[in-house]
């Protein structure tokens, strides 16, 4: 659902939008974005696997902490698309504002992720109780987030739709 209203926001700019130099620029960025998805879920698990044979090959070799493994391998895969990029770029030159609204997407995504997780994992286990007992009483930390980052990535929305129409990105 979620994919579907960002799909007809990006038509619905490229359309109001058809006199800007940058026509295609909702669509080139999506574009790009699922390239550099797709590159980087294949070097994580490339990444995941060389670790993985490491450690059960040497035996004397240990992982002190699986969080500053994922954290290395997050910044190797990080290092990796910064070159792709840098490639990219040259056979096929990308705006700042494709750049801009990549940040935008993924920024968005990780804010509806994050509401989704807390709707599916917390508020629907809790919703019979809610119901049986005084709502105020019941406003956990929860229901304030999801009410929040609903909030935040509405603004975000209009700032860019607001920014990208007077031509600031």
């Amino acid at each position: 659902m979620g994919w579907f209203l960002l799909f007809v926001i990006m038509v619905t700019i490229v359309i109001a939008e058809h006199h800007r130099k940058e026509r295609y620029v909702f669509i080139t960025a999506a574009g790009l974005l699922a390239m550099m998805v797709i590159i980087s879920t294949f070097v994580f698990l490339i990444a995941v696997a060389i670790s993985y044979f490491f450690t059960n090959l040497i035996t004397e070799l240990k992982i002190g902490s699986l969080f500053i493994l994922f954290g290395a391998i997050l910044i190797l895969c990080g290092f990796i698309l910064y070159g792709f990029l840098k490639l990219l770029h040259r056979r096929w030159p990308f705006s700042i504002t494709s750049l801009t609204l990549i940040e935008y997407y993924i920024q968005w995504t990780l804010i509806y992720v994050t509401i989704y997780q807390i709707v599916f994992d917390n508020l629907l286990k809790n919703l019979q109780s809610i119901l049986k007992i005084n709502w105020v009483m019941n406003l956990g930390s929860n229901v304030i987030l999801v009410a929040i980052l609903a909030s935040l990535i509405s603004s975000w929305i209009a700032v860019v739709l607001y920014k990208f129409s007077n031509r600031e990105i």
